[in-house]
This record gives C-alpha cells, sequence and structure tokens, in this order.
C-alpha cells in the first residue's frame, strides 16, 4: 500500500507541469478500457487485459492538447508448449499466462481535428512511463498418450509471484505510443492505439511489452 501512495504521489507531479497552462483550458476525465498485451519474444501469444484511472486534457494552442493519464494497467502474455516424448509414446503440454499489474502515466501530444460541432477526430503520440507492481505467472501442465487416442494421462498447475529475488524480472518500463480516436460533444472518447515497450521486462529474454490499448473516457 505504501508503494501505491509513492507511485501516485509521483503521478501527480509528473502531471504538475501541466498547471504552467493555467490560463488554457484543462479538462479533466476517468478512463477506462481493454489491453490485449503480449511481449516481443517468439512463442508468445496476445491476451487480454485491463487499463483504469484518471486524465487531463491541457490545451496548448489551437487544436493541440496535452494528453496526460495516471493508470492501474495489467498486461501480460501467453504461452503453450509442446514436449514430444516419442519412446514413451508421450505427449506434454504446458501453457503458461503471465499477468503483470503496472502503475503507467502515458504522457501524449493530441492534435483534434474538428469534422463537426460535435464530432472530432483525436490523432495522439508520446512516451510512457510504469512501474510493475506485483503478477503471478500460471503454468498449467498436461500429459497425454500417443497410441491411447489422446488420453490425459496426468494434469498439474503451479503459479509463481514476479519480482522475487532472483527471477530477472524488471519493474521499470519505458516506451512510445500512439493512438487515434473520436471524440463526442465533447463529453465521450473512445480510442484505440499501440504501445512499444523499450526495456525488458525480464533480464533472461527479448521481452519487451507490446500493447494494443482500446479505451474509453468520460470528460466531466
Amino acid at each position: 500500500m505504501k508503494t501505491l501512495i509513492k507511485l501516485s504521489l509521483v503521478g501527480l507531479f509528473l502531471l504538475l507541469p501541466t498547471c504552467i497552462y493555467a490560463d488554457q483550458p484543462i479538462r479533466y476525465g476517468v478512463v477506462g478500457g481493454v489491453n490485449v498485451s503480449s511481449i516481443h519474444a517468439s512463442g508468445t501469444d496476445y491476451k487480454a487485459g485491463f487499463h483504469v484511472g484518471g486524465k487531463m486534457d491541457v490545451l496548448i494552442s489551437n487544436n493541440w492538447y496535452l494528453d496526460v493519464s495516471a493508470l492501474f494497467s495489467m498486461k501480460g502474455w501467453k504461452s503453450t508448449q509442446y514436449l514430444h516424448y516419442f519412446e514413451e509414446e508421450i505427449l506434454e503440454t504446458d501453457k503458461y499466462t503471465l499477468n503483470n499489474y503496472y502503475f503507467e502515466v502515458p504522457i501524449h501530444a493530441m492534435y483534434k481535428i474538428q469534422v463537426s460541432p460535435k464530432v472530432s477526430i483525436n490523432l495522439s503520440a508520446g512516451p510512457y512511463l510504469g512501474f510493475g507492481l506485483f503478477g503471478k505467472v500460471h503454468v498449467k501442465a498436461k500429459t497425454s498418450s500417443y497410441s491411447d487416442l489422446g488420453k490425459t494421462l496426468e494434469e498439474a498447475k503451479d503459479s509463481a509471484s514476479l519480482y522475487k529475488s532472483g527471477s530477472g524480472d524488471k519493474r521499470f518500463d519505458f516506451g512510445i505510443g500512439a493512438k487515434v480516436g473520436v471524440e463526442i460533444n465533447k463529453k465521450f472518447q473512445i480510442s484505440a492505439g499501440y504501445d512499444w515497450g523499450f526495456l525488458k521486462s525480464n533480464s533472461g529474454d527479448d521481452s519487451q511489452n507490446r500493447n494494443i490499448p482500446i479505451s474509453f473516457t468520460y470528460i466531466f
């Protein structure tokens, strides 16, 4: 809990520079949505997650805004591995699922294209900062028989927490992202984007985060 409080304070501190535009309109809102994430590594697939938090849009100049969010975000990946034991006529199937929970601060420059009095198209891009809070990797193993029509011989489950000493897990994340969205009635925003992580999530492999965020925002 203390860590979460400290991170919240850091997020607020990062938002403070926007106050230099005190004479410009600042809009606040709440945001939530879906993450479709994986890592940049062979044999891994995308999995569903979520993000939720607050955001602010600060008018910089005509049609240009600073779009800043503070998010609680779940990312991760999944993978299936097959091990063949031909002499014993056995197939082992191992399914891995990793859930990683982050505190994230995306900082985007946003350009708004007004297509009608009530509708605009928003284009944005910029960096994001992330800090891993906690997470787990789950393993589900199954052995089946070649000779007995794939009959299951044994099943087992296990899990392990992330960020333990010696695990090689990295808490800090940094990357860039881009989004395209629609704003309706200056109240509702719908957007989709892509985030490229630059840092490894684990020191043992090439494991930069990749994420497709789909967001829904309500502006106060």
